[in-house]
């Protein structure tokens, strides 16, 4: 799926999930980078997720938050493979079950 500029700090992407998509959003600042949601699997992760980031710039340096919006799996299923790839990123999540 090809990236889509919302505004010159705030990019989003579609990752097919069954006969829809989800969408994951990346928000760069002048703290460090923002990912809002992870994904439904793993192979999102490293099939769209991690392209993705490359793409836009942003290391496991840049990336500070991985924001998990609900718990539902097409949201919260890829965020074991982004901690593993950024294992330094701070979750932020109403879900005890995610933290």
């Amino acid at each position: 799926m090809k990236p889509e500029v919302l505004t010159n700090r705030i990019t989003r992407l579609e990752i097919p999930y069954k006969d829809i998509f989800t969408s994951v959003y990346a928000v760069k600042t002048n703290c460090g980078a923002l990912l809002f949601d992870a994904g439904s699997y793993d192979s999102d992760v490293t099939e769209f997720i991690l392209p993705f980031l490359n793409e836009l710039g942003i290391t496991h340096k840049d990336l500070k938050y991985i924001f998990i919006s609900h718990k539902h799996p097409d949201h919260s299923g890829g965020l074991s493979a982004l901690l593993r790839a950024f294992p330094n990123t701070t979750v932020v999540t109403r879900s005890d079950k995610l933290k």
